[in-house]
């Protein structure tokens, strides 16, 4: 129990618990520096946790919460099944940012992270967890119309 009470913040504010969590998202983040890194590299970051916790949440959700069958196997099976069919999305959209790097930074050595960057990848990880939610919630109405 009292273990936890640690992990609830016991008696925390909101405020106290978000820069916790944020301590540890800074220490994670300085076992692994990136070459160079600017706003957007944040922003991506932040956004990329963001749209996980908030994708699983809405694929649990679409499972119908607790009262869904089968949460975890749904998740990772069909999460992996879009994943795969998205890669089709994914190869030109790489080429064509590849093409945008070479023509924007040319001889830098190194990229720096721009606006659209983020808003792909925010984008295209977001419509795989929409995507795998729809599935989610497909079985979940076809289990229910099967009990």
């Amino acid at each position: 129990m009292e273990r936890a009470a640690w992990v609830r913040g016991a008696g925390l504010s909101l405020g106290h618990r978000l820069r916790r969590v944020r301590g540890g998202l800074l220490e994670l983040g300085t076992h692994f520096p990136p070459e160079a890194t600017n706003f957007w590299d944040g922003l991506l970051s932040v956004l990329s946790v963001l749209i996980a916790v908030a994708g699983t949440v809405y694929a649990y959700r679409a499972n119908r919460g607790g009262e869904g069958q089968d949460f975890a196997a749904k998740y990772f099976g069909i999460g992996f099944v879009v994943a795969v069919r998205f890669l089709v999305f994914g190869i030109p959209i790489l080429v064509a940012l590849i093409l945008y790097w070479s023509y924007a930074f040319g001889d830098l050595e190194t990229m720096p992270t721009t606006p659209l960057e983020v808003t792909v990848i925010a984008a295209w990880s977001a419509a795989i967890y929409l995507r795998t939610a729809k599935h989610m919630r497909d079985t979940a109405e076809a289990q229910r119309a099967a009990a």
